[in-house]
Order: structure tokens, then C-alpha cells, then sequence
């Protein structure tokens, strides 16, 4: 398996450890980031994205954060997870 290479990850893991701990599984060539058995964040391409819920619906029209995307038959597919920008990272 390829090392896990995020520049955020430490302070990510710092925000989230609260909540237990911090699972990592290789997943559409990035890695799933979760917490008792519940994926709620991507890493890819050294960046982490949050899964898009209800309650992050509103943040998320108003900051139009990048969405993960994946490639898949030659298309490119917007995956339901958002990349954590400088906002999101300055509120720990």
C-alpha cells in the first residue's frame, strides 16, 4: 500500500479525535477517512474532502468548494464530498 500523503492530515486528525479514531481504507485511488465504521471524509491528491450532507448544504453553495471527482469510463464523475478550504481550516 502507498504511503498516505496529506500536509493536513496531523491537524485533521487533531480536529476529529474527539470523536475516536481515525480509520484510513484505499478507496477510488485516494483513501476513505472514518470513524467507527462511518466514512465521512476523502483524502485525494494531498487534499481532504467532507462528504456533503444536509447540514453542510448551505456552507457548501455558499464557499462552491471544489468536489472530489472521479474518472470513470473516460467521464469525469463529481463524487458527494467537498475539499476543506482555508475558512473551514482557520474554525478548528
Amino acid at each position: 500500500m502507498r504511503k498516505l500523503v496529506c500536509p493536513r492530515l496531523p491537524q485533521f486528525q487533531a480536529c476529529v479525535s474527539p470523536l475516536g479514531q481515525l480509520h484510513t481504507r484505499p478507496l477510488f485511488g485516494g483513501y476513505s477517512l472514518a470513524i467507527d465504521d462511518t466514512v465521512f471524509a476523502m483524502v485525494a491528491e494531498g487534499n481532504i474532502y467532507l462528504k456533503a450532507c444536509e447540514q453542510s448544504a448551505a456552507y457548501r453553495v455558499e464557499h462552491r468548494n471544489p468536489l472530489l471527482t472521479l474518472r470513470r469510463h473516460g467521464r469525469i464523475v463529481p463524487l458527494k464530498y467537498y475539499q476543506i478550504d482555508d475558512t473551514l481550516w482557520r474554525d478548528e
